[in-house]
Parts: structure tokens; sequence; C-alpha cells
């Protein structure tokens, strides 16, 4: 062979191991390139102004919780595998769950003027809300809030991700101030800790 030939291989091999490796959800990554809202100034808007959450959930045809839950989930954890989806959706149910509020008011506060909107984290939310949900994290979503399946978190109420963090060190100190807080981490078989790794009371 070439030396072309053997450059030509070597990509497609390349290509196909990155393919497999990012396979947890390529699909929901690709399919919200299409997404009916658009982020300005870390909220959502849909038609260049701040989206009604009730008027998205009524489009997608479904309430206003599931529909939150799902934003959420697709935000959160929208390239992970169903696993990783169903774990945060079940931590933000435990989360509301002993604050006294429903998922939605949970995921609907922040700060100032985008209090009532979803957007991104750094608002002041719980969470980032800031994709639209694909059918994977509708799943996680309806399966979550119907208890039809087990937690796989046993109770956890945060998360983080620690290949998120452009500091590899804060990692390090976010683990040690969840434990000072007396929690336990919690890490799915399914799912590298690196990628996701779960927190609740021990």
């Amino acid at each position: 062979m070439t030396r072309t030939q053997w450059l030509l291989v070597a990509l497609a091999v390349s290509m196909a191991i990155a393919s497999w490796y990012f396979k947890d959800d390529i699909s929901d990554t690709i399919a919200n390139v299409f997404s009916k809202t658009k982020i300005i100034n870390g909220t959502v808007c849909l038609d260049g102004v701040p989206a009604d959450p009730a008027t998205l959930a009524a489009m997608d045809g479904v309430d206003i919780d599931t529909y939150a839950l799902a934003r959420m989930v697709q935000s959160e954890a929208g390239v992970l595998n169903d696993s990783g989806k169903l774990g945060v959706a079940f931590a933000a149910l435990t989360y509301a769950r002993n604050a006294g509020k429903s998922i939605s008011e949970l995921l609907l506060r922040a700060k100032g003027d985008a209090n009532g909107y979803f957007g991104q984290q750094d608002q002041g939310r719980y969470a980032s809300t800031s994709r639209d949900p694909s059918q994977s994290a509708y799943d996680a979503a309806i399966a979550a809030i119907g208890g039809r399946v087990p937690d796989p978190t046993m109770g956890a109420d945060q998360w983080d991700s620690p290949w998120a963090y452009s500091d590899p060190s804060r990692a390090d100190t976010v683990a040690t101030s969840r434990m000072a807080a007396g929690k336990v981490k919690v890490v799915l078989s399914d799912v590298p800790e690196r990628k996701l790794r779960f927190w609740r009371k021990a």
C-alpha cells in the first residue's frame, strides 16, 4: 500500500474508534442541532424572546414537569447512555422532593430576569435546562417520574462530571467538599466515573 492509502486507512480507523467512544448518544447530539429554541444571554428563547415554559411543553404535548425534567436530562446528560440520563433524572427528582418543590419549580428557579425560564446553570439554577429534549431524554424523565424503574443512584440528589472541569484538580475539590458535607459517592456500573458521579447523604 502507498503512504496515502495507509493514511486513509488510519483515518478511517481513528474515526471508527471515536464513533465507538462517543457512541453514548451521538444521535441526540445531532438532533439537538435542529433545536426549536435558541439561547440568548443564557436564557432559552423562542423567536427571539424568553420562551414561556408552558408553551414549550404544550408544543411537545407533555405536562410541564415532564418537559422540564426532560430538558434537564438532555442538558446535563445528553451525550451519556440511558443509565446516565436516568440517573440525573432521579437525582433531580430526589432534590426537588427533599426541597418540597415540584421538579418544574426547582428547574425554573433562577436569578433575576432569568427566573421562571429555562436556561444555563450559571444563571443560578440547580441544573442546566438549556437544550431541547430528545426522545431518550423524555424516556428517562417519564421512567423516573413514573417510578417504573428503581433509582440507580440510591437516593443521590447531586452529581458532577469530573471530565468537564477545565482545571482537573477541581474534581478533587468538589469531592472533598461534598464528603465534608456528609455525602458519599455513587458511581453507576455502566457509566465511567470520569463522565458522571453522584452524591447522596451517607
